[in-house]
């Protein structure tokens, strides 16, 4: 007896492979949404804080997802996945390469030259540090998960510095002391953090201590440049994940921090510079709402890259997680991230300074 075939049992070749017309009885339109998909980021990245960490890895999903849809195209002889090959680079492209084109800004007639390292890792003399400092000659400096040796190195070429490994030289007389500005995120052997300055420089309050619990994660300082006192909030802000790991928290935890310094930010009556590594994505949500008020220095005429680097999985990810941003009445030129070996986070420095009447 034939076989009597209906609607509901897809008609198959020889090879077993589906016909033509059983494609054909898809709608297109459903079929042709999927190259919307990866596009539905720009909705969804702001609507939960564990999005931050989808943004760290964004990079290594789209490029997985392309290769995925590579295979299955081949296999398939499938137009559709091409055509989401083409939707995913390009998706790439501004969802990873183009947060960091470059912006136009002011250009400052005098300025104060700023400079940050993340100096933990791959470090192989005491003097390195110490090399970039004759090297590029900032007038501030702030130095990230240092050692005691570098921090002795440091307070020999500049006048005032302040670290939570040998508090305040010299000691300022303003009754602040280091244990009101040493953060709790910094304790069972966590990262150390300095601001070494050749300008007079004179550490403020915690002024988010009873809000967040350990309060700033790293010191807030008036600093008397040539051309007018800033605010400098020098920061080693926590990463995000679970909380369970090494100087982490978790992303509801450091989006609550970050909110907290925004606000205690927005109330200054000085000009504000934020400096260090934020261990924030410049393609993240926390950095699209932290940035909204500040100019961020690293794109002022060039391309701002990965400062995260030194192995393949974090070269995969091209976090750039070390900013330098600036608020109202500040501009900046001169911006740079040269290269160094002796650590995985890329210096950054700029020339800042008041912008210039309109």
């Amino acid at each position: 007896m034939a076989q009597i075939l209906t609607e509901a049992e897809p008609t198959t070749s020889d090879d077993g492979e589906r016909s033509p017309d059983t494609r054909e009885r898809r709608p297109k339109w459903l079929r042709w949404l999927l190259l919307l998909l990866p596009w539905t980021w720009f909705v969804v990245r702001g609507l939960h804080p564990w999005f931050e960490l989808v943004a760290i890895l964004l990079p290594v999903l789209t490029i997985s997802a392309a290769a995925a849809a590579l295979l299955v195209a081949t296999y398939r002889r499938d137009a559709l996945f091409l055509a989401m090959i083409a939707s995913l680079m390009l998706f790439y492209v501004v969802a990873i390469v183009l947060p960091g084109r470059p912006i136009e800004s002011p250009r400052p007639a005098e300025t104060t030259r700023f400079a940050a390292i993340n100096v933990a890792s791959r470090w192989f003399s005491d003097n390195d540090v110490g090399f970039f400092i004759y090297e590029r000659e900032p007038d501030i400096f702030v130095g990230i998960e240092l050692r005691e040796p570098q921090d002795e190195d440091l307070r020999s070429r500049y006048e005032f510095a302040i670290s939570d490994l040998a508090g305040f030289a010299p000691n300022p007389p303003t009754g602040v002391t280091i244990e009101d500005l040493a953060s709790t995120y910094r304790e069972n052997d966590a990262p150390s953090i300095g601001i070494y300055s050749r300008h007079p420089m004179v550490p403020l309050p915690d002024p988010i201590v009873d809000q967040v619990a350990g309060g700033l994660p790293g010191f807030r300082v008036q600093i008397a440049t040539e051309q007018g006192d800033v605010i400098v909030y020098a920061l080693h802000v926590p990463r995000p994940g679970s909380g369970g790991g090494p100087y982490e928290v978790s992303v509801s935890e450091q989006r609550e921090l970050l909110d907290a310094i925004s606000s205690s930010i927005a109330a200054e009556e000085l000009p504000v510079v934020v400096i260090g590594d934020l261990n924030i994505a410049d393609r993240g949500p926390a950095f699209a709402r932290f940035s909204e008020a500040f100019t961020d220095v690293m794109r002022i005429d060039r391309w701002a890259g990965p400062t995260r680097h030194g192995d393949l999985w974090h070269t995969a990810l091209r976090l750039r997680i070390d900013h330098l941003l600036v608020g109202d009445g500040l501009c900046a030129t001169a911006a740079q991230a040269p290269d160094v070996f002796f650590t995985d986070h890329s210096p950054i420095q700029a020339d800042i300074g008041p912008c210039p009447a309109t």
